[in-house]
Formats: C-alpha cells, structure tokens, sequence
C-alpha cells in the first residue's frame, strides 16, 4: 500500500495542506493560523484525511475537512442586512480583545458617527461612502473605510454577509502623510522647555515634577502618570502601565502603546529630579506623580487648566503636552545619539525616528540636557 505525505506549508500567516492522490494535487486552507493551536488543527486534519484516503472514503470536494460555519437564525440575518447592525456584531466581537484606549479614541469617534446611518442598507455602501468623504477628512475618511471593510471582512468568514462592499475603498483616497507628519512634530527649544519648568515650580509646584520629568525621560504623558515607585530603580525605570482616560475618568491599564514594557535608563540628572521627589512623597510606595488631592492626575484637567495657561503666560506658541516627547527625541538626536538608541529608550521604532527627525551617534548613555 503506497504512503500518503501530506504536507504542512507556510503561506504568510496562514498554514496551508498540500498532497497528491490518484495522480490530482490538492491543497486546503481552512484558516489554519501559523501559530501552535492552528498547527495542531491541521495536523488533526492531516490525519482526518490520511485515514479517509486508506479507507477509501476520500471526499475530492474537501468539504468534509473545512470547519462547518454556523448559520445564522432568521432573525439574524434580518438585522445583519444593514451596515449598521454588522458593525455593532464586529465591535461586541472585537471589544474584548482591544485595550479600553484605542476602543474610546479610535472605535467610539466612529460609531458615533455610524448611528446616523442604522437603516442604510449593505447594497448602499456606496451612499455610506460618499458620505464620509464628504463630512471627514481624507485621514479620517481613510480611517473609517478602513474599519469597515475589516468589519465587512471579518462578516464574510462569519458567514454574516456576502461580500465585503468597502474593500479596497479606502486605499482610493490620497493622504499627504508626509505633510501630516511634519505637523505633528513641533518640539520645544532648551530656552522654552527651562522657561516652562521653572514657571511650573514658581507657580504651579504640585506638576513641576512631572513636567520636568516628562522632559527628561520623552515618556508619554499617560506613562508618566501610571509611573509606580515599584518601578523606580538605582540606574533605571521600569515603564510597564499606562493611565487610560476612558469613559468616565482615568484608570491604569497593563502595558505601554506599543509593548508590553520598557527600560530607560536614569542619568544623573533624573535621579536627582526622583531622589527630590521621592523625598516629599509620604507614600513612596504608590504613584510617584499625583494630583494635589493624592489622586490619579487627570491629563485631561491638567492639560486644560494648567499646561495651556503656562504657554499662555509665558508668551511660548501653543502646543500639546505631547511636544515635550517630541523635545526630548530631537535633543538626543542633536545630542549625536544614533536615532535606534532612542528609539529604544522611548518606545518607538527606530523607521519613525528616522522618518521624522535624524541624527546617528553609537554612543549609548542619556546625555546631560
């Protein structure tokens, strides 16, 4: 009895089986994930198939070996006629498994925006389309497409709808990203960021630290204020949560924006801005950066009644809180620090350091600002 080798390849992201029986090659992809539990799912299937075609009971169509989709009741598919209703089924679908930050900044803006469209039907999306390209911008219209036709995609393998109407429809629309990006990126010079730190300790001495901090470090503001004593160490700090403004108020939420932790490494100076700090602090073991009531800071609050008065008095163009990120990044670079260094330090890939600013060094050590 000849041998039957079915093979196991990688296709991208995906597994894919590929044998040949009776002289007629197949090959099935089943959603396989290139992963351990989609390996295991297609060597389970591998064998299904192994011993269908040694019992002579081999089905050619491969039905039989692809996962049997549920089929939606009637009243199911009744609501899943409009774009709406299929949205809402992604969202409740994919809501647990996104943190609450990027569900309140990025998914909420557009569901709020689609309830004015619940009884737009899937065979309109071309309404749905121009719509958006009318009241948004091309970013934002870009952004929404973009969701929809994951939300579309993911309903087709749901068997919750034909076909995905938005596909390919966002990448239609032209952005200058290039022009957004230069925009984006406007930091502070030295003179600015040491007029701004000493207002804060003249008038405002209950956030200096965490100004002077944020300056020092290019961590994100919600970092900063997330930022335990736990992790506060000798020669480094540990940046592992971040404060989430949600709806409603602020909480910690696990992990940075683009992974789970970070090192940055304390000079000099920063320790003596910690040492200071720690020693004002009757619970060293907490936050290290708290409201003058003890509290969680709310970024939204200081932002508004603090930092935008500082720029005001101080006659310094207005900008966000988030610039003093950008500062730091381009005082490394200017520093002669090589942009993967700090890229390294701030959470961020060394493409968009180089995309947006520049500057090569191979010295290592945070430098004196």
């Amino acid at each position: 009895m000849s041998q039957i080798n079915i093979f196991i390849e990688e296709k991208g992201k995906y597994l894919r089986l590929r044998w040949k029986y009776q002289g007629t090659r197949f090959s099935l992809s089943d959603g396989f994930t290139n992963n351990s539990r989609g390996r295991k799912r297609a060597e389970a299937t591998a064998t299904q198939i192994e011993n269908d075609i040694l019992a002579k009971n081999f089905d050619k169509s491969l039905e039989r070996y692809r996962i049997k989709k549920p089929k939606a009741n009637a009243s199911l598919d009744h609501k899943l006629t409009t774009i709406y209703t299929l949205w809402t089924a992604y969202l409740r679908e994919h809501k647990k498994t996104i943190k609450a930050s990027t569900y309140h900044k990025q998914f909420k803006p557009i569901d709020n925006y689609l309830t004015t469209f619940k009884s737009l039907k899937i065979e309109d999306s071309d309404r749905l389309t121009r719509a958006i390209n009318r009241d948004k911008s091309p970013d934002m219209s870009r952004r929404i497409l973009t969701r929809l036709s994951a939300a579309f995609k993911w309903g087709v393998s749901m068997g919750l709808c034909d076909e995905n109407p938005f596909d390919g429809v966002a990448t239609a629309i032209k952005v200058n990203r290039k022009r957004r990006g230069k925009k984006g990126v406007d930091p502070f010079t030295v003179d600015e960021r040491n007029r701004i730190t000493r207002y804060f300790y003249a008038e405002k001495p209950d956030y200096a630290p965490f100004v002077e901090f944020l300056f020092l470090t290019g961590c994100r503001p919600s970092e900063a204020i997330a930022l335990e004593w736990d992790n506060v160490f000798a020669h480094c700090i540990v940046f592992d949560q971040v404060a989430v403004q949600g709806v409603p108020g602020e909480s910690i939420q696990e992990g940075t924006k683009t992974e789970p932790m970070r090192r940055f490494p304390v000079n000099e100076q920063l320790k003596e801005l910690l040492l200071w700090v720690e020693s004002k602090d009757l619970d060293p073991t907490g936050l290290v950066f708290k409201s003058p009531e003890g509290k969680l800071l709310s970024l939204s609050n200081f932002t508004r009644r603090h930092w935008k008065k500082a720029l005001e008095d101080l006659g310094i163009k207005h900008r966000k809180l988030y610039q003093t990120r950008h500062s730091f990044i381009t005082l490394c670079l200017d520093k002669g620090i090589d942009a993967k260094d700090v890229a390294k330090w701030v959470g961020n890939s060394p493409e968009m350091i180089y995309r947006h600013y520049a500057g090569r060094n191979p010295n290592l050590d945070v430098p004196e600002l």
